[in-house]
């Protein structure tokens, strides 16, 4: 059986390639998040993290209100929760001041391959309604055999 070798060269000037014994992809769909989108979503999990660890501080449950966390899983380990997402927070928010910082937007990668231009589109779509503000491309692969 004949292995088709399919690329196509992202925006960015990088290569992504994909073999396939069965198919033949004739359109890749390449995606990439701006900065400022990037940016905008570090810093709303950050803060839904923080929300979450001050809620555990004060030994309430975010899913169960009624619940009384200290007493069902122990104080200690109530506290490692939050301590732990206060340092994933912490993370999160400095990666957000390094990308404002220096202003990169995400690598270019693809998110899926299409045997028809359509059939692109449709995933284009798709992807922009469940990621938001992205930038998206449709792109012509090189298929050899």
């Amino acid at each position: 059986m004949t292995t088709h070798k399919h690329s196509v060269l992202l925006p960015d000037g990088r290569t992504a390639t994909r073999n396939s014994k069965t198919h033949v992809y004739t359109h890749a769909v390449a995606v990439s998040m701006p900065a400022a989108e990037r940016v905008r979503r570090l810093r709303a999990d950050a803060d839904a993290m923080l929300d979450t660890a001050e809620s555990y501080r004060g030994n309430k449950s975010t899913r169960f209100p009624a619940d009384d966390l200290f007493t069902r899983w122990g104080v200690e380990t109530v506290i490692g929760w939050a301590e732990g997402l206060e340092a994933r927070a912490l993370v999160a928010q400095t990666e957000a001041e390094r990308i404002a910082r220096a202003g990169e937007d995400e690598p270019w990668y693809i998110a899926g391959w299409c045997g028809r231009f359509g059939l692109a589109v449709k995933l284009e779509g798709t992807t922009i309604k469940r990621s938001g503000r992205i930038h998206t491309m449709i792109l012509v692969t090189d298929v050899r055999s």
